[in-house]
């Protein structure tokens, strides 16, 4: 009898909805846009009700029942946003129940696509949550062209052991700052959707709507990005539509046949054939984009998203149908956003097809490849490995043209995964155990090369602590209470130089972002036995020196002549870690050079007149 009631009194103040309108204009959940409140919600096939109940139907007692699209893909509910029977709150809880036909009984659901949750269990609550409240100070901020990127990655919560009153986004936004003064201009998150348990590096999402409630609230998240942008930084999100957590997962436990096919190494993959699927990611990140005001996405281990209807690396069993079509799709509606959003693969190993200008299908008369640039494996694995020891020659390998665009090429030496999944971060496993040197080469190596550089936080002040998830610390604890000592960077008589170091090159590459992001690059030369390799951007126009060994060059021959002064040396009294012997021109003035004088297991930088 409540039931008939309720679609008695609420069905006729519900203005109908088409399949169309939802599928291209809404997202799914509960929200207020433009003036009217949506509750979208997906039920299996054999749903024969749906109902959505909480604090402001006094749960039970005034229950809104949804209406069914004529397939039943969604069931909805649609009415003006203004005062009387329907009038959720912000802060208020709530769910979504479904009845069954096949039982006739009700069962709770947390709303898959809730903005905010108690928790990921499902018996918690979802959280209305209304957007329109914050106050954005960043309207002169406009997404930078692509030149402009240099990322520096991070884990919220293990971000930085000071202010520690603060939540864990709260914490980032006041290190911001510091941020700053390494020289970056964008920072690239773990991910910070809701995951099952307490802590994680956020690769096993449940929530793909909800901001991690141990991080903070979405308005938290909201005033990070608003004060990266008023700081000249941009924001990138990393998110995972590969697979789906193990644990407490909602779109598992309301219609698993719809929501996944196949299986992967870390969890049931996402079903691509489905177009409530699709919608669902699709409008994820579009709601993402717009209502936290964020520039680009790190799509994880993308190989999954076009070949998972294979058996291709880390899939246990293939799902229905590749998502090539989705991520074109995807990139099509990010890019009507705003073309500049920047779309980032970690396509391992490299495949420069989805980063290729022009590919064999299209969505929307796009026929670029689904991302704009991918992490470069060949670049961290034949730099990375030359910075432990191996043979010069690996430097071919990595200081080269990849794709058929500059920006192709994402490129890095240290991530969240080469120093998290083993104990390789480069100040502890460089060659000659000269670890805090080898920090400044490799600055030099990824900052200057052609390309995106990225750089992995504690990377700039030669942090040699394994960023571990699994097991525990040889020296016993957990890794979830480490946390990055900022204040040693920055004060440290050592530390300091390494930072001020990778903010140099920074500062250089900032000085003409066009000429290192897209000019030419050219391996001028190469001596293993010597430990000198040598490189130029822009025509000639810089000239990057590293040495890999111990001995202290003076005119040095690289193959290279010109007008040249110096702008930056490690071997400088700012930058010298050990007091190591000065091998410079100094930088006051140009010199007609054919040779060079080079420091000790360390790099320095000419630029022509």
């Amino acid at each position: 009898m409540t039931d008939a009631i309720a679609i008695k009194q609420h069905a006729s103040v519900s203005e109908l909805m088409t399949e169309y309108e939802i599928f291209e204009h809404h997202s799914p959940g509960l929200y207020k846009q433009d003036g009217y409140w949506y509750a979208i919600f997906h039920a299996p096939n054999n749903a024969e009700g749906v109902q959505l109940i909480g604090d402001f139907t006094a749960w039970d007692a005034r229950p809104v029942s949804l209406l069914p699209l004529p397939e039943k893909k969604y069931w909805y509910f649609k009415v003006q946003a203004k005062a009387g029977a329907f009038s959720p709150k912000a802060g208020d809880k709530y769910k979504f129940r479904i009845r069954y036909s096949d039982t006739g009984d009700w069962y709770r659901f947390q709303d898959p696509a809730a903005r905010r949750i108690e928790h990921t269990s499902n018996a918690g609550r979802s959280i209305v949550h209304e957007a329109e409240t914050y106050q954005w100070q960043d309207g002169n901020w406009q997404r930078p062209g692509w030149e402009y990127y240099q990322i520096y990655q991070l884990h919220v919560l293990r971000f930085s052991s000071r202010h520690e009153d603060l939540n864990p986004l709260q914490r980032v936004r006041a290190e911001l700052p510091y941020i700053k003064s390494t020289g970056a201009t964008a920072i690239q998150l773990l991910p910070v959707n809701a995951f099952a348990g307490n802590v994680s590096w956020g690769y096993n999402g449940t929530f793909f709507y909800a901001i991690e409630s141990s991080y903070g609230k979405p308005d938290d998240l909201k005033a990070l990005v608003d004060a990266a942008h008023q700081n000249g930084m941009a924001v990138i999100l990393d998110v995972v539509l590969n697979h789906i957590g193990n644990t407490d997962n909602i779109l598992w436990q309301i219609d698993s046949q719809e929501y996944v096919s196949g299986d992967t190494a870390w969890g049931p993959m996402l079903n691509f054939a489905s177009d409530v699927t699709r919608h669902f990611l699709i409008r994820n990140l579009l709601y993402l984009a717009g209502e936290f005001h964020i520039d680009g996405f790190r799509f994880d281990m993308t190989h999954i998203l076009h070949q998972g209807n294979t058996w291709a690396n880390h899939v246990r069993w293939p799902g229905k149908e590749s998502g090539w079509n989705f991520i074109k799709e995807l990139r099509y509606r990010l890019k009507q956003l705003d073309p500049k959003i920047l779309l980032i693969a970690e396509e391992l190993p490299d495949n420069w097809y989805v980063t290729r200008e022009q590919v064999h299908s299209s969505w929307g008369n796009d026929y670029h490849g689904p991302f704009d640039t991918q992490w470069c494996d060949a670049f961290h694995d034949n730099a990375k490995a030359v910075l432990q020891g191996a043979h010069l020659d690996k430097l071919k390998d990595a200081l080269r043209y990849f794709g058929d665009n500059w920006q192709d090429a994402l490129l890095y030496t240290e991530s969240h995964d080469e120093v998290g999944n083993e104990d390789k971060r480069i100040a502890k496993v460089a060659r000659d155990g000269m670890g805090w040197n080898m920090c400044q080469v490799a600055a030099a190596l990824t900052i200057l090369a052609r390309g995106i550089p990225m750089i992995f936080m504690g990377q700039e002040g030669g942090e040699w602590m394994q960023f571990g998830q699994n097991g525990a610390p040889p020296e016993g604890g957990s890794w979830w209470d480490h946390r990055l000592p900022l204040e040693a960077y920055e004060t440290s008589s050592l530390q300091q130089k390494i930072r001020l170091w990778y903010k140099k090159i920074f500062e250089i590459r900032s000085s003409n972002m066009a000429a290192f992001a897209y000019s030419d690059i050219h391996l001028n030369h190469i001596h293993d036995k010597n430990g000198i390799a040598a490189f130029t951007r822009d025509q000639g126009k810089y000239l990057v020196v590293l040495n890999f060994r111990g001995n202290t060059w003076w005119n040095y021959d690289v193959g290279v002549a010109g007008f040249y002064k110096e702008i930056a040396n490690t071997s400088w009294p700012a930058f010298n870690i050990w007091r190591t012997t000065e091998a410079t021109r100094h930088g006051n003035e140009h010199h007609d050079i054919r040779s060079v004088h080079i420091p000790a297991y360390g790099a320095l930088v000419l630029e022509r007149y």
